[in-house]
């Protein structure tokens, strides 16, 4: 991906480590999407990165969101992978994005 945030605050105020790549995908009047990928697993990360960066959550009023167009947090794992804990099999999920979104923006 084409850019990386790496820092974060906790709830108690301390900085820790994270890291978020992340890529514009749409750039809309009211909404942007972006792709993203995590190297670290924080608590909140893509939210208080994002937020950080001028771009909350649509629907998270925790990190200052201004809509809620579907009474939820627009946040969507499109793309899941990891390796199972116990098999050592790769496994990989794909849930495409709620069509509901598609009148916030076509991707690019």
């Amino acid at each position: 991906l084409e850019t990386e945030m790496k820092t974060y605050v906790d709830e108690k105020l301390k900085t820790v480590s994270a890291v978020t790549h992340y890529k514009v995908l749409n750039f809309g009047k009211k909404y942007t999407f972006f792709e993203l990928e995590l190297e670290t697993g924080r608590k909140n990360q893509i939210r208080a990165h994002l937020a950080s960066m001028g771009f909350p959550l649509a629907g998270d009023s925790n990190y200052r969101a201004k809509t809620n167009p579907f009474n939820r947090l627009c946040l969507h794992a499109r793309t899941i992978e990891f390796v199972h804990p116990f098999t050592n099999e790769k496994l990989k999920f794909e849930v495409p994005e709620p069509s509901q979104w598609a009148c916030c923006g076509e991707k690019k």
